[in-house]
């Protein structure tokens, strides 16, 4: 978990730098979960996937219906763990004071965990075959 924890605090400082005007303010703490959610679900579904492609587990097929359910429980589990559990206050005391050498390295975690869940689940979708 505290993988993830340090996944949503870079994200938080990352949105939290940001302002979009007051018609489509978005509190940073919203976009940070939602974002890690994302990442959780791709994870869940690369793990599933790899499973399956080494047959370990036969094919799972859920609905839409299903997913969205998963989407809507992981979402809130998300949103309760940082707004009551590990508040962003809390998360601040852990890592708000690291080096400079300590938040690139953080930055660079969250980009490759963010961008590598979502490359490889392109990948296991098709996307990335050429059409001949």
């Amino acid at each position: 978990m505290k993988l993830f924890d340090y996944i949503f605090f870079r994200l938080y400082k990352f949105y939290d730098s940001f302002s979009f005007g007051a018609f489509f303010e978005q509190t940073p703490i919203g976009q940070a979960i939602a974002l890690l959610t994302f990442a959780q679900l791709l994870t869940i579904d690369l793990v599933a996937r790899g499973l399956e492609n080494l047959e370990l587990i036969q094919r799972i097929k859920t609905s839409t219906w299903t997913d969205l359910i998963i989407l809507g429980v992981v979402f809130f589990l998300n949103w309760y763990r940082y707004t009551k559990i590990k508040t962003v206050d809390k998360l601040l005391e852990q890592w708000g004071h690291e080096n400079v050498k300590m938040k690139i390295a953080g930055a660079i975690l969250t980009i490759t965990y963010i961008f590598g869940t979502l490359i490889a689940a392109l990948y296991f979708t098709g996307f990335f075959k050429s059409s001949t």
